[in-house]
């Protein structure tokens, strides 16, 4: 669960720390262990308010809102990736193991490797477009694919 270093900082046991996790409540919501689990983490080191009801429900909220924000993301990182694929299979014999992996593991590939090398925001704005047409124009700028894949210009 958590590191050694922070149960003796905290002075308490793993068995101590599930218990006082579980016990985590917030008037109106339901929340996850893992939800629960980050606001005793908050609450121990100091970052929010135990006893501030408030508090804790901002935090809740504001990790939620961050977490449909990285998922949104990452569905259209997700269909980029397969018209890349696709058009990578097609036009390129080069990259046969890309055949082998999953769109999800081709995914991840993309939003660690790729986009935060080169400027991720860029690319989400031409992703929020139209992810499958700014895959198109992707491949036809390295030269994977030929002008006429580039269904914006047609």
């Amino acid at each position: 669960m958590y590191k050694q270093e922070f149960l003796d900082k905290w002075n308490m046991t793993e068995d101590e720390c599930e218990k006082a996790i579980r016990k985590i409540t917030i008037k109106g919501m339901r929340l996850t262990f893992d939800e629960k689990s980050e606001l005793f983490f908050e609450i121990m080191e100091g970052l929010t308010d135990g006893e501030d009801e408030n508090a804790m429900r901002d935090s809740i909220e504001f990790s939620r809102k961050v977490k449909a924000e990285i998922e949104a993301e990452k569905k259209l990182v997700k269909e980029f990736v397969k018209e890349w694929k696709r058009l990578e299979i097609k036009y390129s014999s080069l990259n046969s193991d890309i055949a082998d992996k999953s769109l999800d593991e081709l995914t991840e590939m993309w939003i660690t490797n790729y986009f935060e090398l080169y400027f991720m925001d860029t690319h989400f704005d031409c992703l929020a477009e139209n992810p499958k047409q700014y895959a198109q124009y992707y491949c036809y700028n390295v030269g994977i694919c030929p002008i006429d894949e580039v269904s914006m210009w047609k």
